[in-house]
């Protein structure tokens, strides 16, 4: 849903220019961080977690904390 609005607003150019598009748009974009970082929780968890096919390390980890954290902003 977030990336259809995010679509939505950058097709039409009146909508880029008002605030509350450009708040909405805003809001989406950090929503697809967080629904991304979400997805990939346990690709990203370092191997020694335990996690089913976790592939990560503790730098992945800690790039997927700050993704969650910056979607829920």
């Amino acid at each position: 849903g977030s990336a259809t609005i995010i679509i939505d607003i950058l097709k039409r150019r009146k909508k880029r220019g008002t605030t509350y598009h450009q708040l909405v748009m805003g809001m989406s974009l950090f929503d697809c961080f967080n629904s991304i970082s979400y997805m990939m929780v346990g690709v990203m968890a370092p191997v020694e977690a335990g996690f089913y096919k976790s592939r990560g390390n503790d730098t992945t980890c800690t790039i997927q904390g700050f993704m969650i954290q910056l979607g829920l902003t």
